[in-house]
Protein backbone atom coordinates (compact mmCIF):
# COMPACT_ATOMS: atom_id res chain seq x y z
CA UNK A 1 0.00 0.00 0.00
CA UNK A 2 1.13 3.53 -0.74
CA UNK A 3 1.51 6.02 2.11
CA UNK A 4 -1.06 8.81 1.84
CA UNK A 5 0.11 10.97 4.77
CA UNK A 6 1.69 11.13 8.21
CA UNK A 7 -0.66 12.37 10.95
CA UNK A 8 0.66 14.78 13.59
CA UNK A 9 -1.28 15.47 16.78
CA UNK A 10 -0.75 19.13 17.67
CA UNK A 11 -1.89 21.58 20.33
CA UNK A 12 -2.13 24.54 17.97
CA UNK A 13 -2.75 23.86 14.30
CA UNK A 14 -1.87 27.39 13.12
CA UNK A 15 1.46 27.47 14.95
CA UNK A 16 2.35 23.97 13.76
CA UNK A 17 1.45 24.84 10.15
CA UNK A 18 3.64 27.93 10.34
CA UNK A 19 6.63 25.88 11.50
CA UNK A 20 6.10 23.29 8.75
CA UNK A 21 5.97 26.17 6.25
CA UNK A 22 9.37 27.34 7.54
CA UNK A 23 10.86 24.03 6.35
CA UNK A 24 9.27 24.13 2.90
CA UNK A 25 5.72 22.80 3.30
CA UNK A 26 2.73 24.57 1.76
CA UNK A 27 -0.85 24.40 2.98
CA UNK A 28 -3.28 22.38 0.88
CA UNK A 29 -6.64 24.02 1.35
CA UNK A 30 -8.03 25.52 4.51
CA UNK A 31 -8.30 24.14 8.03
CA UNK A 32 -11.34 21.88 8.09
CA UNK A 33 -13.48 20.67 10.95
CA UNK A 34 -14.29 16.98 11.26
CA UNK A 35 -17.36 17.10 13.50
CA UNK A 36 -17.68 13.33 13.86
CA UNK A 37 -14.14 13.04 15.24
CA UNK A 38 -14.17 16.44 16.99
CA UNK A 39 -10.90 17.61 15.40
CA UNK A 40 -9.54 20.37 13.20
CA UNK A 41 -7.40 19.18 10.28
CA UNK A 42 -4.88 20.91 8.03
CA UNK A 43 -2.96 19.18 5.24
CA UNK A 44 0.47 20.42 4.16
CA UNK A 45 2.59 19.20 1.25
CA UNK A 46 6.31 19.21 0.45
CA UNK A 47 7.73 17.42 -2.59
CA UNK A 48 4.74 15.12 -2.91
CA UNK A 49 4.71 14.19 0.78
CA UNK A 50 1.63 15.00 2.85
CA UNK A 51 1.47 15.82 6.54
CA UNK A 52 -1.87 16.02 8.31
CA UNK A 53 -2.05 18.25 11.37
CA UNK A 54 -4.78 17.22 13.82
CA UNK A 55 -5.91 19.41 16.71
CA UNK A 56 -8.63 18.21 19.10
CA UNK A 57 -11.57 20.62 19.31
CA UNK A 58 -12.09 19.87 22.99
CA UNK A 59 -12.04 17.03 25.55
CA UNK A 60 -14.77 15.14 23.64
CA UNK A 61 -12.38 14.39 20.77
CA UNK A 62 -11.24 10.75 20.55
CA UNK A 63 -7.63 11.96 20.20
CA UNK A 64 -7.72 14.36 23.15
CA UNK A 65 -6.39 11.74 25.56
CA UNK A 66 -3.51 10.92 23.20
CA UNK A 67 -2.06 14.41 23.76
CA UNK A 68 -0.13 13.21 26.82
CA UNK A 69 1.69 10.61 24.76
CA UNK A 70 1.91 12.23 21.30
CA UNK A 71 1.84 15.98 21.96
CA UNK A 72 3.10 17.79 18.86
CA UNK A 73 4.38 14.58 17.28
CA UNK A 74 3.48 12.05 14.59
CA UNK A 75 1.07 9.39 15.82
CA UNK A 76 -0.26 7.59 12.76
CA UNK A 77 0.58 6.70 9.18
CA UNK A 78 -2.23 6.63 6.63
CA UNK A 79 -2.14 4.11 3.79
CA UNK A 80 -4.18 4.11 0.57
CA UNK A 81 -6.06 0.96 -0.39
CA UNK A 82 -8.21 0.07 -3.38
CA UNK A 83 -10.51 -2.10 -1.25
CA UNK A 84 -10.96 -0.73 2.25
CA UNK A 85 -13.09 -3.55 3.65
CA UNK A 86 -10.80 -6.24 2.25
CA UNK A 87 -7.75 -4.56 3.80
CA UNK A 88 -9.51 -4.23 7.16
CA UNK A 89 -10.47 -7.90 7.03
CA UNK A 90 -6.92 -8.91 6.15
CA UNK A 91 -5.38 -6.88 8.96
CA UNK A 92 -7.91 -7.85 11.63
CA UNK A 93 -8.25 -11.54 10.72
CA UNK A 94 -4.48 -12.01 10.98
CA UNK A 95 -4.65 -11.26 14.69
CA UNK A 96 -2.30 -8.29 14.53
CA UNK A 97 -4.77 -5.42 14.36
CA UNK A 98 -7.84 -4.23 16.21
CA UNK A 99 -10.28 -1.79 14.64
CA UNK A 100 -10.46 1.48 16.58
CA UNK A 101 -12.97 3.17 14.33
CA UNK A 102 -15.00 1.52 11.54
CA UNK A 103 -15.10 3.09 8.08
CA UNK A 104 -16.73 6.48 7.82
CA UNK A 105 -16.24 9.57 5.66
CA UNK A 106 -13.22 11.83 6.03
CA UNK A 107 -14.36 15.35 5.18
CA UNK A 108 -10.80 16.70 5.00
CA UNK A 109 -9.79 14.32 2.17
CA UNK A 110 -11.35 15.39 -1.13
CA UNK A 111 -13.09 12.56 -2.95
CA UNK A 112 -12.50 10.06 -0.15
CA UNK A 113 -15.53 7.88 0.57
CA UNK A 114 -14.24 6.40 3.85
CA UNK A 115 -11.34 5.92 6.23
CA UNK A 116 -10.84 3.46 9.09
CA UNK A 117 -8.45 3.48 12.04
CA UNK A 118 -6.72 0.32 13.25
CA UNK A 119 -4.14 -0.31 15.95
CA UNK A 120 -1.49 -2.92 16.58
CA UNK A 121 0.50 -3.45 19.76
CA UNK A 122 3.60 -3.86 17.59
CA UNK A 123 3.39 -0.77 15.35
CA UNK A 124 0.71 1.49 16.81
CA UNK A 125 -2.10 3.25 14.95
CA UNK A 126 -2.66 3.24 11.21
CA UNK A 127 -5.33 4.85 9.08
CA UNK A 128 -6.62 3.24 5.91
CA UNK A 129 -8.02 5.53 3.23
CA UNK A 130 -10.15 4.23 0.41
CA UNK A 131 -8.46 5.26 -2.81
CA UNK A 132 -10.66 6.66 -5.54
CA UNK A 133 -9.79 8.17 -8.90
CA UNK A 134 -7.74 11.34 -8.42
CA UNK A 135 -7.74 11.01 -4.62
CA UNK A 136 -6.25 14.22 -3.22
CA UNK A 137 -6.04 15.71 0.23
Amino acid sequence: MKIHHIGYLVDNIKKAAHEFEMIGYTQKGEVSEDESRQVYIQFLENGGYLVELIQPIDESSPVYGLRKRFRNAPYHICYETDDLQQQIDTCCSGGGYIMLQPPKPAPAITGCPNVAFLTSTNIGMIELVERVAQNEA
